[in-house]
């Protein structure tokens, strides 16, 4: 299981299934009596999250190694890393949002350039 504040809205961002659900957090209740927004789907459950610095967007990391990139509040991710069999324990950002640094259970580390795909 895995949540990550969200930096543009207010809002969380929770895993530990397939689905990446977005919950509001605009008034005092927090999401009581709102519905939380899939904001896409991976092939595995998801095991880590980082929300983008600048942008609305989030990457997931699943079970699989598989790891994908969303719009937030919902869409299609795009795939940053097909699965290879190791599950993404840790991920986080540049400050600039151009670089995504990941990690998984099996030692493998890799940084991935999204601001060279956004090009």
């Amino acid at each position: 299981f895995s949540w990550v504040w969200g930096g543009h809205a207010s809002s969380l961002a929770t895993a530990g299934a397939p689905d990446v659900v977005v919950w509001p957090f605009q008034s005092a209740d927090g999401p009581m009596g709102n519905q939380g927004v899939v904001a896409g789907e991976l092939g595995a459950p998801v095991a880590a999250l980082a929300v983008h610095p600048k942008m609305a967007l989030l990457a997931a990391g699943a079970a699989d190694g598989e790891i994908g990139l969303f719009q937030v509040p919902g869409g299609k991710p795009f795939l940053l890393e097909k699965p290879h069999e190791a599950r993404v324990t840790a991920m986080a950002w540049s400050a600039d949002g151009a670089l995504l640094a990941f990690g998984t259970d099996a030692g493998r580390a890799g940084v991935i350039d999204v601001g060279a795909l956004m090009r």
